[in-house]
């Protein structure tokens, strides 16, 4: 009875320590294989006996080397040989030969110490050759480790090479061993932006205190991409980069590695685009948490569709970042965080090409760049100026640009994937915009009161050669309460055949209805095929008041001026109320008098010059003051 138990016992742990598993079958996708030292040929092919059955075959050649051999890597595991150091492989051959293998791990540069053993085969067809790997031949050592690779030597006569070398054919199939490690196949990764040499395009949008390419915060002789947040940004300000040597290619492997440097803990959001080619990559977001302790490798798969974005499938040529994401929404407040960016590394994409096109000349006739004859003529440009804008009272309009009146102030004139940039025509300064989706600005901050203001007017020039459905769309946006839009006026701007390449006006009443009384931003869309435009004259504007020389006409004085606490004014007839607007059009005080004078207490006003608009029985008129 005891012999039996432990029969059984002996059984059992047999059973459990034996391990092996066929690690590469050669059927389904094809490992890789290769000859050397003038091997005929190693390939992966239909075996000799059934052809529905592959194997490696292995073709020796009389001319090449007697060490002559073929390589197989393994695709899947690793062979561990750290505890059973034999490997059983089926061997095809019709000529009696000694088959000499060597186990050796190259890919992952291990300390496993190569290692080879030899099988004799009889020439009898398929045998299974089992290689024990502990015989030190050709200088090995015994083997002790997990191996990524074993090579094959059919010109080995038990003792050397074989001299001559003999011609045969072998097959080989079903390489068994223990299962080491899986194998991850090697990245093909590389970094496409360090910010090292030439720096690349960058910028800053929704806030974002800066954007900048500079010196690192550890090493100063390193490089990094710098974004400073704002508290008085929006929650999704960021900044972006734009690729400069090749696209991002997220079609087979959607991670892109970035070394983030913060000392404070935060999710960073990032999201790929490719505007530049307007291909139909969709746009896809992912985020990462930063622990604060300086550099981090931050990998990003961009698979997660936050914020209603896709899968990543295909290539890209910009990301931005937004360091105000905390997991789940926006950041509210917003927080201020220093965080540099460096080494953006992704699959290379197609090669981006710079056309650096100007004047209208092709890239390889103007500065001897050879585009291949893909850069096109350089899109045009106006030679003449707009007309000036006739000479009105800095009370009868608000100018959101122009060099005829004195303008709001404009800030962050890069909304969204569009760029603006000021540039000299004729002598007159013009916002040229670059539209990608749309592009907008934020009046003075504060916004402007418009509500006396009756039209709007803009002059624009369009660059492009025209196309069936082209529209100019500009856009002023009331924000009464900060707290987002409360009003607006859209005027769309249908382009004609004879429309583009010369300077047009848009000239159109405000309308009653649109409310106006803190007008914070003006905005432009366009269609697809317009992507250049040139803009001047923005303004806002009314039919022209009386003006200071016109208030002894009306029987009214105002003292004294310069102002320090109380401003004085009385009028012949009655004067129903008054109103007080600083230079940039917005209205700061407004009362009702309802008498011939009034003494007006402007003491909470800061020092400037102020307007002040007077409604009698009869006339309206409007004066100039200064507070001291």
């Amino acid at each position: 009875m005891m012999k039996k138990i432990t029969f059984l016992l002996t059984l059992f742990i047999a059973s459990i320590g034996y391990s092996q598993v066929v690690l590469e079958d050669f059927e389904g996708t094809a490992p890789t294989v290769g000859g050397f030292e003038g091997l005929a040929s190693a390939t992966v092919t239909a075996g000799p006996v059934d052809g529905s059955n592959t194997a490696l075959e292995l073709i020796t050649s009389t001319t090449g080397q007697g060490w002559q051999g073929g390589e197989l890597i393994m695709q899947s595991n690793l062979m561990d040989l750290s505890t059973d150091n034999t490997v059983k492989i089926d061997v095809y051959a019709t000529t009696a030969f000694t088959l000499f293998a060597k186990v050796e791990d190259k890919v992952n540069d291990t300390a496993s110490p190569a290692s080879a053993a030899d099988e004799a085969h009889t020439g009898s067809g398929w045998e299974t050759l089992t290689f024990t790997f502990n015989e030190s031949l050709d200088g090995t050592a015994v083997a002790n480790g997990q191996y990524s690779q074993i090579a094959f030597f059919p010109n080995w006569n038990g003792s050397g090479w074989n001299d001559p070398v003999i011609e045969i054919t072998v097959n080989i199939d079903n390489v068994t061993a223990n299962a080491g490690d899986a194998i991850v196949p090697p990245s093909s990764q590389v970094v496409l932006e360090d910010f090292e040499g030439t720096a690349p395009t960058v910028g800053g949008f929704e806030g974002l205190a800066s954007a900048t390419v500079t010196a690192g915060p550890v090493d100063g002789s390193n490089t990094a991409l710098e974004l400073i947040t704002s508290t008085t940004g929006q929650g999704w300000q960021g900044g972006e980069l734009i690729m400069q040597s090749n696209l991002m290619d997220l079609s087979t492997d959607n991670t892109v590695k970035i070394d983030v440097y913060a000392t404070t803990a935060f999710t960073l959001f990032a999201k790929v685009e490719d505007k530049v080619n307007d291909t139909a990559s969709p746009a896809s977001a992912a985020d990462e948490a930063h622990t604060g302790s300086g550099w981090e490798t931050l990998t990003f798969t961009f698979n997660e569709s936050l914020d209603g974005t896709a899968v990543a499938n295909g290539q890209y040529s910009q990301i931005a970042f937004f360091p105000n994401w905390n997991g789940s929404g926006w950041n509210d407040p917003v927080i201020e965080i220093t965080v540099n960016i460096d080494n953006v590394t992704a699959n290379a994409g197609d090669a981006i090409t710079v056309d650096t096109c100007s004047n209208g000349i092709q890239d390889g006739d103007e500065t001897g760049i050879d585009c291949g004859g893909s850069c096109g003529p350089c899109p045009a440009e106006p030679t003449d100026a707009p007309i000036t804008p006739i000479t009105r009272n800095d009370w009868d309009v608000i100018s959101i640009y122009s060099d005829a009146y004195t303008s709001t102030g404009l800030t962050n004139v890069t909304w969204d994937d569009s760029e603006a940039t000021e540039v000299n025509i004729a002598d007159n300064n013009v916002l040229k915009a670059d539209f990608g989706n749309f592009l907008g600005t934020e009046l003075t901050t504060g916004g402007v009161d418009a509500s006396d203001m009756t039209h709007f007017h803009m002059d624009y020039w369009i660059a492009d050669d025209f196309a069936a459905g082209q529209v100019f769309n500009p856009k002023l946006s009331n924000h009464a309460d900060f707290n987002g839009e409360t009003g607006s006026k859209l005027y769309t701007i249908a382009l004609g055949a004879d429309d583009n390449k010369k300077w047009l006006s848009l000239d159109v009443e405000l309308g009653a209805d649109f409310e106006r009384n803190n007008i914070l931003q003006f905005l432009l869309t366009t269609s697809a095929t317009v992507n250049v435009g040139y803009m001047d004259n923005i303004y806002m504007y009314r039919a022209a008041t009386a003006g200071v020389s016109d208030n002894e006409l009306l029987n009214v004085s105002m003292y004294p001026n310069p102002a320090a606490d109380r401003l004085n004014i009385s009028a012949a007839n009655t004067i129903k109320n008054a109103s007080i607007f600083n230079i940039l059009g917005k209205k700061v005080m407004s009362l009702e008098i309802n008498k011939n004078s009034e003494s007006i207490d402007v003491s909470s006003l800061a020092s400037g010059i102020y307007l002040i608009k007077y409604q009698l029985d009869t006339a309206t008129g409007t004066a100039k003051f200064i507070k001291e």
